[in-house]
């Protein structure tokens, strides 16, 4: 088990894709918030970002029961304000992947470990802990119970029907909309991943990558 503090990213390094990432982030910029165009452009990234290889493991050997859960807590806060705040990544000071990688190892990562392990000092029996509600994914921090409930709302209605649609290839009774609404509700990982059968890292992946898709849908259901 290493116990070095970071684990410096897999893969070796590919000017195409930097390029292909820069140029992904440039057309986010340029197109207008909301759009279609926009979108897609971040939707590509995102994918293209979590393929690569090369993202950074913070804290490598520390956290052993419950790391997997805090990098997936670090990795959807990380592509969450990707969405929101690519016009913070400025393409001529540094390669995308660089950016992210410092936002994750010196920020998210961090915000992540007490959201899954609260205030406690040492690591209980039990490996897994739940992480915080679907609302509190979408804007980091705790919102007003009206705010809530539109949420839940949203999810329940699914007025576009693409919260269900949105399934798991080998398992497509496994809905985003169906996990978020239990994650909405507090339920843990374990729980879950027991009810349906499927593991608790592939389940959060589905769930993290679904998300970072529907924020911006569902932020614009609630505000109208």
């Amino acid at each position: 088990m290493e116990d070095r503090e970071h684990q410096p990213p897999s893969g070796n390094p590919d000017p195409e894709l930097d390029e292909v990432l820069k140029e992904l982030a440039r057309e986010a910029q340029n197109s207008p918030p909301g759009s279609r165009q926009r979108r897609r452009a971040l939707t590509r990234l995102v994918q293209l970002t979590r393929t690569s290889g090369r993202l950074c493991r913070p804290y490598a050997g520390q956290f052993r029961h419950v790391y997997d859960e805090i990098y997936n807590e670090a990795l959807q806060l990380l592509f969450i304000y990707v969405c929101d705040r690519i016009d913070a990544y400025n393409p001529e000071r540094s390669p995308f992947l660089r950016w992210v990688n410092f936002l994750l190892q010196r920020r998210f990562f961090n915000q992540a470990i007490p959201k899954i392990m609260g205030d406690r000092r040492e690591i209980s029996s039990d490996p897994i802990s739940p992480s915080f509600p679907v609302q509190q994914h979408l804007t980091g921090k705790r919102l007003p119970p009206s705010l809530s409930e539109a949420i839940a709302q949203c999810l329940q209605e699914d007025p576009e029907g693409v919260f269900e649609a949105r399934s798991m290839r080998k398992n497509p009774n496994v809905t985003f909309r169906m996990i978020a609404i239990r994650r909405l509700e507090g339920e843990s990982w374990k729980l879950i991943s027991a009810d349906v059968g499927v593991g608790v890292s592939t389940l959060s992946d589905f769930y993290q990558r679904s998300l970072g898709e529907f924020a911006g849908l569902i932020k614009d259901y609630v505000q109208t």
